[in-house]
């Protein structure tokens, strides 16, 4: 065997090695076979040659080891040439494995929908988005067509683009597409040609849904119309400004509106500021935005601007600072136009202080007025007069002729008053026909001359309506700071001194004097504190003992009223009941009295004494009133007393007025189970005539009778009488005033058994009455003889 035909089995052999690389890397059949052939000769060669003697190898036996060398080097040069051929391949085949997978994987997962279309329009593949964003349409290729799904109103248009990118154009379009369900949806769609072999076999799609992003468009688009809507129908200026030129940078239109002056305008007029804002407004309010836009708060004020027509028109500006690293880059505002508010607030402020009929100043100005000529005068040193004046006889005119001539008349007045004083007089209407006159720097002489001249000019008479009218009227003078420190004390000297005027005749003046109408002085102190007492809980109630001499025992009380106040201390009833009488407050006070005692006798009821009465004085007022039985019913009702546990007081004088009126509400009063009684029995001009018809249960003895009972004649024989009309009539008689035991057994021993007075106990608050007296303890009666019921 030959050494070449040895190297030849060599170089097989790699080729076979080669092969079977190459076929364990391939699945190709044809390399698979060769590679069987090699490896078939290979074995039978490798046998052959170690069969062979080793004495018989040789370089070269023939040719045909030669050929064989050449034809196995060309083998091997094959094979590596197919192994690199094929890892090419293979390489060549990953990498388009990994386009065709990063192709499907963008084609399958992307977001927006993606899909395949043939030049009929019939929808060859489609990726997951695509499926969602239309439904499950269909799963076999070429099963639906696009248009399909495309809304009527645009199914022309959009396959005018399928067939533009049919044709080898690209299209972007916007479209409405119809979901399974029926939803419609906005869509941006881009076709694309797909070309094959130099023409279009087909139409690549991509749809992204735009119909979150088109509805945020159109909220973001409504917005701002209504934005804008707002801001032109909103009477107000929207800018923004350079905080150190103070130049407009922006302007809204509402400013032609407002002001007449176009954005344009007021953004290039440099001077705009200076030139238009009003001139007494433009020094504060310049001073006051510099200083807090340097401190970059922001800000809010008024000020008035001059129109482009001329018109003063105010404004209202809020001021945002706008900073960046604590440094103030600029600011926005908001003007509104406020001049209605302003002349609104004028108007309201002239009916605040200003009276509406005669333009004068009213109270409420007049007293600013005083309180600041006050101050003046005491600063100065000098003296202040103050007139009040009111009309004599002018509520004579004004029900007579009626308010509209009563009208008239006080602007009349008020005119002719301007005319009596220069012009640092101050003229006020400060009620119905009252005025005053504030007068700077007046004495005594001067203030009474000036008094003198309103007199004669008031003589002259006034011609309203065809009526000549001759009206006076009353002036009181008071002077500061000697008749009055303060503001109050100077008008309640004035009004002094005019009270003082009409009782001296009317038509004249009067300067205040410190012992001038002491009493009037004090009774208007009672009267504005008698007001307040009811509101206050000033008022109190007393009950006095009424005693039965026979059993010693108490059987009723009498409610008294007490009025505690806690400056004058207790006022006596002789002083404030005749003043609340005169101002009608006896009525609300009346009312209060016979509450409180309902209820107190009714608290006693339910604590162990039954048997007990309470009486209670009723006023003449009171009973003038046309709900007087009303009102004692609907209190009984609310206490819960029983009607024979009440009695009403009333005196001679109650019933004198209006004899058959008072008949018939007493009457009322005692179907409703109510005793009555007549207080001061004796003391008036009372016919027994009358007395008959009243239904009276109790006749009380008053004690200017009883009190000289022993030692007057006269008293006695009234007394006596009394108790024996009493008897006679079968009424109830009881003796007030008993202060001694003379008086006790002397209206005793004339058959009269029920009394009350300082004998027995004085008038006590609730709380002594229980612990005194209602106790179940007896009165300790003297030893009497035996009593008369006769």
């Amino acid at each position: 065997m030959s050494l070449t035909y040895i190297i030849t089995i060599i170089l097989r052999f790699f080729a076979l090695v080669w092969a079977l690389v190459i076929l364990r890397r391939t699945s190709d059949w044809r390399i698979g076979l060769l590679a069987v052939i090699l490896t078939a000769m290979m074995v039978y060669q490798m046998v052959s040659l170690f069969q062979a003697p080793s004495d018989q190898w040789v370089l070269l036996t023939d040719h045909k080891d030669l050929y064989r060398l050449a034809a196995s080097g060309t083998m091997l040069l094959i094979i590596v040439f197919l192994g690199r051929v094929m890892t090419e391949n293979r390489v060549t085949r990953h990498l388009l494995f990994k386009e065709v997978q990063a192709f499907k994987s963008f084609y399958e997962h992307n977001p927006n929908a993606f899909y395949t279309l043939d030049l009929e329009g019939r929808v060859l593949a489609t990726n997951k988005a695509c499926r969602k964003m239309f439904g499950d349409l269909g799963t076999d290729r070429g099963e639906w067509i696009f248009f399909d799904v495309v809304a009527d109103e645009e199914r022309q248009r959009v396959h005018a683009h399928f067939l533009e990118a049919a044709q080898g154009d690209p299209q972007s379009f916007e479209a409405t597409v119809l979901h399974q369900d029926g939803r419609r949806l906005q869509v941006n769609i881009t076709n694309m040609p797909i070309f094959a072999d130099g023409s279009v076999a087909g139409v690549y799609g991509i749809a992204k849904d735009m119909t979150e992003q088109k509805a945020a468009e159109q909220e973001r688009m409504l917005s701002a119309q209504r934005y804008q809507e707002l801001m032109e129908s909103i009477e107000a200026v929207v800018w923004e400004g350079d905080p150190e030129t103070f130049e407009y940078t922006f302007i809204s239109p509402q400013s032609e509106r407002i002001l007449g002056y176009k954005p344009e305008q007021l953004i290039k007029d440099h001077d705009f500021w200076k030139s238009r804002v009003h001139p007494d407004d433009y020094e504060t309010m310049i001073t006051f935005c510099q200083a807090e836009l340097q401190a970059g708060r922001n800000h809010m004020h008024e000020y008035r601007m001059l129109a482009a027509d001329g018109r003063v028109v105010w404004l209202k500006e809020c001021v945002t600072v706008v900073q960046e690293d604590g440094r103030v880059t600029g600011c926005r505002g908001i003007m509104v136009n406020i001049t209605d508010r302003k002349l609104a607030e004028e108007r309201l402020q002239h009916i605040a202080y200003y009276d509406v009929l005669t333009s004068l100043p009213n109270r409420t100005r007049f007293e600013d007025r005083l309180q600041l000529e006050m101050t003046r005068a005491q600063s100065r040193s000098q003296p202040l007069a103050v007139l009040l004046l009111d009309l004599d006889r002018f509520k004579y005119i004004n029900d007579s002729l009626g308010h509209c001539i009563g009208d008239e008349l006080i602007r009349a007045v008020a005119e002719r008053l301007k005319t009596c004083v220069d012009e640092k007089v101050i003229v006020s209407r400060i009620g119905g026909d009252e005025f005053t006159l504030i007068l700077p720097g007046l004495h005594s002489q001067d203030a009474g001359q000036v008094a003198e001249m309103i007199l004669q000019r008031m003589a002259a008479p006034f011609v309203i309506e065809q009526h000549e009218l001759f009206v006076t009227c009353s002036i009181g003078i008071s002077f500061f700071p000697e008749q009055g420190s303060d503001l109050t004390t100077l008008i309640k000297h004035a009004e002094l001194a005019m009270y003082r005027a009409k009782e001296l005749g009317r038509n004249n003046h009067q300067f205040y004097a410190t012992s001038m109408n002491e009493d009037a002085l004090q009774k208007l102190s009672l009267e504005r504190f008698l007001r307040k007492a009811l509101g206050l809980n000033e008022f109190v109630l007393f009950y006095q003992p009424q005693v039965n001499v026979k059993s010693g025992k108490i059987f009723g009380f009498e409610a008294l009223l007490r009025w505690k106040h806690p400056i004058l201390g207790m006022v006596s009833p002789a002083t404030f009941i005749p003043l609340a009488e005169e101002t009608g407050l006896i009525v609300p006070i009346g009312e209060w009295v016979l509450e409180s005692a309902c209820r107190q006798i009714k608290g006693w009821h339910e604590a162990g004494n039954p048997h007990l009465t309470v009486a209670v004085n009723l006023s003449a007022r009171q009973f003038q009133q046309d709900n007087l039985v009303e009102m004692v019913e609907r209190v009984l009702a609310e206490t819960g007393v029983e009607p024979q546990c009440l009695e009403l007081e009333i005196t001679e004088s109650v019933t004198m007025y209006d004899v058959e009126r008072a008949i018939m509400i007493l009457h009322e009063l005692k179907n409703l189970g109510i005793r009555i009684s007549l207080d001061d029995f004796g003391t008036g001009y009372s016919s027994l005539s009358y007395l008959k018809h009243f239904p009276i249960h109790t006749l009380k003895i008053d004690q200017s009778f009883v009190r000289d009972i022993t030692t007057d004649a006269d008293d006695a024989a009234i007394a006596t009488s009394v108790i024996a009309l009493a008897h006679s009539l079968n009424r109830q008689v009881v003796a007030e005033g008993v202060e001694t035991e003379a008086h006790l057994r002397y209206l005793a021993a004339h058959g009269c058994v029920e009394m009350q007075g300082y004998h027995f106990s004085g008038p006590l608050p609730a709380q002594e009455i229980e612990a005194r007296f209602l106790s179940g303890k007896a009165f300790k009666m003297p030893a009497l003889p035996p009593l008369s019921e006769n």
